[in-house]
């Protein structure tokens, strides 16, 4: 957000790594890093995902169910996880304010980085969730964002559902920011959702390198990007509302 809200619509924001690992099922690994972490998060737990994973012939793409350790911290308002090549933290719930999310993201990493000494980072994803609950009898959406799919002139009916989705190259095609509007279910009865789903992530193939420095600038310059993209995606009278 380029200002700061009393209330804002971030339901989850989260920065994703992937790294490039001798050992990405070192099993030790996870309790490692909560040893490091657990003043902050005390609350694990454990749960499989499923990432996808070439197949043998490196064409087709499979499902792969790999364990993932999870940490909270006390009141819910944050998650690390860890497991295989991926490291996440996501803020969750509520928004903590950047000047904590951010010191976060850059101390896990650091510990993340000691204790697993990556060779580097084969994907980093900055991701923000925002969700917003409107009347659907009263509501005319153009009065509140920007962002919306263009239809005909004598289409005038409201909309029953929408989505548009966007990709736009940055940084010399080095990064990728992805956004995307769509309704969802609301629920409050009789209302209509809207998820504004914004990442700004490296490009398929593109390797940095895991120095401290670059990916806190990295880091930094993604949340600008996310900023700015919010702030142009709504309008005055959407923004009165956050206060």
């Amino acid at each position: 957000m380029a200002q700061k809200y009393s209330n804002p619509p971030l339901v989850e924001s989260l920065v994703e790594f992937r790294f490039g690992l001798e050992d990405p099922n070192d099993p030790t690994l996870p309790g490692l890093l909560y040893s490091e972490i657990k003043e902050q998060f005390p609350n694990r737990a454990n749960r499989n995902i499923a990432f996808p994973s070439p197949n043998g012939d490196g064409k087709e793409i499979e499902l792969k169910l790999t364990p993932l350790a999870q940490f909270r911290n006390t009141d819910d308002s944050m998650l690390v996880q860890v497991g295989g090549n991926l490291l996440t933290i996501n803020c969750i719930n509520k928004y903590v304010g950047w000047d904590l999310f951010s010191s976060t993201i850059k101390n896990t990493y650091k510990q993340y980085c000691q204790l697993a000494a990556p060779s580097k980072v084969i994907r980093i994803g900055f991701r923000c969730i925002n969700k917003f609950d409107f009347p659907k009898s009263e509501v005319n959406l153009n009065d509140y964002f920007e962002f919306l799919p263009t239809r005909p002139s004598i289409l005038t009916s409201p909309y029953n559902h929408f989505g548009i989705h966007i990709e736009c190259p940055e940084n010399d095609n080095r990064d990728l920011l992805i956004m995307k509007n769509n309704s969802v279910v609301s629920n409050i009865p009789d209302n209509i959702g809207v998820m504004l789903d914004m990442e700004y992530a490296t490009q398929n193939g593109i390797v940095l390198d895991t120095n401290e420095e670059v990916i806190i600038d990295w880091i930094e310059n993604a949340h600008t990007k996310l900023k700015d993209a919010f702030e142009s995606s709504i309008t005055n009278i959407l923004r009165k509302t956050f206060d």
